[in-house]
Parts: structure tokens; sequence; C-alpha cells
């Protein structure tokens, strides 16, 4: 058995036992309680019905800050694809269409809220049918310069097409300003990024 301490800070552990079962302890104090943010359980064993302090589940709301840096973080990284090819760096492309698909990825489950929280292995359960579909169907870059750039113009274009209506429907202002100086150098650097009418 293999086991790691500790779990998002609290006192506890995980463990892998030899046939891959794993199993997360986590210790809490009694005076901590009222405020634990793992308040969906399963009560078990509780002779002192301490039960009674968790608080109700909370499913927050999508939250604007986050949303607004993946919107942000996603223009910001598409003004980086010049060094990818002055450097004849295709694997550096592979990560940064990764991780374009990551931020498209974190923008549409953040939408999704007020959602149950799952655990780490529920990707696709957090996801709409037609989410899904969008995310499967964005290929997976190769380190090639034809692959990456592939792969780049279809996210981007997922990205213009489903990120704006997801700020609107949230109260959140289209960082306009950004997206334009990042289409006016990645145009003059003759990479430019799919149009907003083409990812309709």
């Amino acid at each position: 058995m293999t086991a790691r301490r500790t779990l998002s800070g609290e006192a506890g552990f995980y463990a892998l036992t030899p046939t891959c079962e794993r199993f997360d302890v986590i210790a809490e104090p009694v005076t901590k309680l009222p405020d634990t943010h793992l308040a969906r359980r399963i009560v078990v064993f509780d002779k002192d019905d301490l039960n009674r302090l968790i608080p109700p589940p909370s499913d927050p709301k999508p939250d604007a800050r986050t949303m607004t840096f993946l919107i942000e973080e996603t223009l910001r990284q598409a003004a980086n694809f010049p060094t990818v090819i002055i450097r004849d760096d295709w694997l550096l492309g592979v990560v940064a269409v990764q991780q374009v698909q990551l931020f498209l990825y974190q923008l549409v489950v953040e939408s999704n809220k007020p959602a149950p929280p799952t655990g780490p292995k529920q990707w696709s359960f957090k996801l709409t049918p037609y989410q899904r579909r969008v995310l499967e169907s964005l290929p997976a870059a190769a380190p090639n310069e034809q692959s990456v750039r592939a792969a780049r113009e279809a996210t981007f274009a997922a990205f213009f097409r489903d990120a704006p209506p997801i700020a609107q429907h949230n109260g959140i202002p289209w960082p306009s300003y950004l997206e334009e100086s990042v289409r006016t150098y990645l145009m003059k650097n003759n990479v430019p990024l799919p149009s907003p009418a083409a990812a309709i």
C-alpha cells in the first residue's frame, strides 16, 4: 500500500492498496464541523450524534471572477502562438492547444453551476450533452505544424462560438479590447484567430 498526506490541507491521507482500491481518510475536529466544506455525507456510525452539526449542502453559483479569468487568460495565451512558430517548437504548440481546451472545459463547467460537487474523475458528467459533443469533437494536437494549426483553429472556433454567450448569460463584460489587441497582433504575425462570424 502507498499513502500520501494530506488532503486539501485537512488532517488525513489517501491510500492505494496493492490491488488498486483507493480510499481517502479525513479527520476534522468537532469544533470545525459546523463550518465543514464536506457537507454531503452518508452516516455509517455516529454514537455522539455529530451529524447534527453538519451544515446543509450548499452548491455555489457560477463565479464571475473565475469565468472572467478563464476568458481573459485564453485570449492572453493566444498571443503566445508566434513563439511556437519562431522556435519551431510544436510540442509547445501541443501544450498551448491543450491549455486552451482545458480553459474552455473549465469555463463551461463553471457556467453549469449550481451543481452538486463530483469526484475528480467525473469529467463528462459535469457537461451538458451539447458541451460534451463540442469538447469531444476538438482534435488532439500532435507535435507537428499541420496538426497544431488545425487543432488550434478548431479550438478557438469553439471558444469564440460558445464563450461570449456564457459571458453574456452571466452578466460578464466581454473583454473586447483585449480580444481586438490579440487579433491585431496575431494578424500581423500571419497566424490569425478565427473570426467570430466564422466560429458561429
